[in-house]
């Protein structure tokens, strides 16, 4: 629900694809990693998804907005609007 999804082993390259609907209008999950904590919120409100996102250092990340929009994140804390 929240949307992560593996790419390349231990984490060190992720996908987060929030999948808002169904009534389901927000989602917030952690996820321990060989190299930190991957911290991932999403909230829709006014059909405007706001996203926070934590990208452990030495990983990266593609965010895939619902618009279809991707963002290609290095290590780093993230909000993100769509």
């Amino acid at each position: 629900m929240v949307g992560l999804k593996l790419v390349e082993s231990g984490y060190r390259h992720f996908r987060v694809e929030p999948c808002p609907g169904g009534g389901v209008t927000w989602a917030k999950a952690t996820r321990n990693s060989p190299y930190g904590l991957i911290e991932i919120s999403w909230e829709l409100k006014d059909n405007q998804l706001d996203v926070a996102l934590t990208v452990p250092p030495g990983t990266t990340a593609e965010l895939i907005m619902s618009s279809g929009r991707c963002i290609d994140l290095s290590s780093g804390h993230y909000n993100l609007s769509d």
